[in-house]
C-alpha cells in the first residue's frame, strides 16, 4: 500500500531546470499489486489532454515513495523530451485548483497552480474567463479517475504524516501570481538622475 508523491514538470523556455514548471500529487495506491509507471503514465496522459496546448512540449513525471529520505525517483516517463517551446505569456500568472478532504482544515487541502502560458486556456483579462476555470475542475476530476478503484488521489499533510482522500475541487475567477516561476533576467536597462 506505497503513498507516492509525483512531480509533475513541463519544459518552457530551456532546459535549465529551474524553468520546468512543477506541480506536486499524492496518491494512495491501496491495490494488491502497484504500477507506479503505468501512473506516471495515466498522470502525464491526463494532463496533457485537460491542460496542456496542442504544441509539443517535455512533460515528464516522476514518482517517490512518501517516506523518510533519502527519497529516490522508483519510477519517471517523459513525452516530447527536449522540446522546451518559448513562453509567450507571463509565467508567473497562475490559475489556482484547490483540492480538499476538508475545506475548513488546513492540513486537508492543497493547491496546484495551472500556468495558462502553457495552456489551452487564455491568460486574458483581469479575471480568468470560465472556459479556463472549467479546464481547471475538468483536470481535477480527470485526476480523481486515476488509477481505478485501488487508487486515490490524496492531500498530504508533511506535518501530520497523514492522508486523505480528495472529497472535492474548486477554482475560483482570481489569479495568482508564483514569482519562482519567473525567467532569470538576460539583460538590464539603467538611467542616471542626475545627482
Amino acid at each position: 500500500m506505497p503513498l507516492y508523491r509525483f512531480q509533475v514538470a513541463q519544459g518552457a523556455d530551456s532546459s535549465f531546470p529551474a524553468d520546468r514548471i512543477v506541480n506536486t500529487l499524492h496518491f494512495d495506491d491501496a491495490g494488491a499489486t502497484t504500477d507506479p509507471e503505468q501512473l506516471c503514465q495515466d498522470i502525464l496522459d491526463v494532463w496533457q489532454a485537460a491542460w496542456l496546448s496542442a504544441a509539443g512540449r517535455e512533460v515528464r513525471v516522476t514518482a517517490y515513495n512518501v517516506g523518510a529520505p533519502p527519497q529516490l525517483p522508483v519510477a519517471s516517463v517523459v513525452e516530447n523530451e527536449g522540446v522546451f517551446p518559448t513562453t509567450v505569456n507571463n509565467r508567473e500568472i497562475a490559475l489556482c485548483l484547490s483540492y480538499y478532504n476538508q475545506r475548513s482544515n488546513p492540513r486537508r487541502r492543497g493547491r496546484l497552480f495551472l500556468c495558462p502560458a502553457i495552456s489551452k486556456v487564455s491568460a486574458g483579462g483581469a479575471r480568468p474567463s470560465t472556459t479556463a476555470m472549467q479546464a481547471a475542475l475538468d483536470l481535477g476530476t480527470a485526476l480523481a479517475g486515476i488509477g481505478g478503484i485501488d487508487v486515490d488521489w490524496v492531500v498530504y499533510s508533511r506535518t501530520d504524516a497523514s492522508h486523505h482522500d480528495v472529497a472535492g475541487v474548486w477554482c475560483d475567477d482570481a489569479w495568482d501570481v508564483v514569482r519562482s516561476r519567473g525567467l532569470r533576467p538576460v539583460t538590464r536597462l539603467e538611467a542616471t538622475t542626475g545627482s
